[in-house]
């Protein structure tokens, strides 16, 4: 960011991160503003006995404690930012929804600098134990449950036409990762589905395999997809890892 905002002075130069929080203290923080880092996606799955379940060290130890107050040590600030409050919904977090958004309400919902997300967990090929089904009901119940506290839903951007695409299926947006390597997915990172070209550092030139990366980007559409009456809001572009792994869509 650095280099950026330094060779580029006359436009302005802005990042985002996604954050598990736990480093995001109150020092490390006015270091990121400072460099124009001012939008943040910050995971916190659910009360402590569900957030530490899965989300722990690597010794074992909690996690949700040192977050929590990582984000009540921002909020005191009078600094410019805004941070996404996102939750994995699992089976466990669902039975415990109307808790969870309650201390939400209580500690955050005072400020508008703080949004949420909630996203039910989906079943990607591996681990499904901590599925929760994601019908119908399940959205509404999440909503509800925020909208009861008058929390900010974010839905405007979601309900409208095009909404709800994943930006893996956008042909103009690209992950460039560590090595060079181009990839379309900021979650698949080892699939090699998702490794669809590189930056070639002797001639600064970038070669493409079109035929991997016409799969995140022109497939068609489900069947499913096609009787769905709010098509154009994602227009069977969710998620297409899922296509390519071929796997059921999420359905709303």
């Amino acid at each position: 960011m650095n280099k950026l905002k330094t060779r580029f002075r006359e436009i302005n130069v802005f990042g985002s991160m996604t954050s598990n929080g736990y480093l995001l203290n109150l020092d490390n923080f006015k270091k990121l503003i400072d460099l124009g880092i001012v939008q943040y996606q910050i995971t916190i799955d659910g009360l402590q006995t569900e957030h530490d379940s899965t989300r722990f060290l690597r010794d074992g130890s909690s996690t949700w404690k040192t977050i929590i107050n990582n984000l009540l040590d921002l909020k005191k600030t009078e600094l410019n930012f805004n941070i996404l409050i996102r939750t994995n919904v699992t089976t466990n977090i669902m039975n415990n929804i109307d808790k969870w958004t309650k201390f939400l309400k209580a500690n955050f919902g005072d400020d508008s600098r703080f949004n949420y997300h909630m996203e039910p967990v989906k079943n990607l090929g591996k681990h499904n134990e901590y599925i929760h089904p994601t019908e119908e009901g399940t959205f509404y119940e999440i909503n509800n449950s925020l909208k009861k506290q008058g929390l900010r839903l974010n839905l405007e951007d979601s309900i409208s036409p095009f909404g709800l695409i994943c930006y893996a299926s956008n042909p103009s947006h690209f992950t460039i990762d560590y090595d060079g390597s181009i990839k379309k997915c900021t979650v698949a990172l080892d699939d090699q589905e998702n490794n669809i070209g590189k930056i070639c550092s002797e001639n600064l030139r970038y070669d493409f395999n079109f035929e991997k990366l016409s799969k995140w980007t022109n497939f068609d559409l489900d069947n499913n997809c096609r009787k769905c009456s709010i098509l154009p809001i994602c227009y069977g572009r969710k998620c297409p890892n899922c296509t390519i792994k071929g796997l059921s869509l999420i359905h709303i």
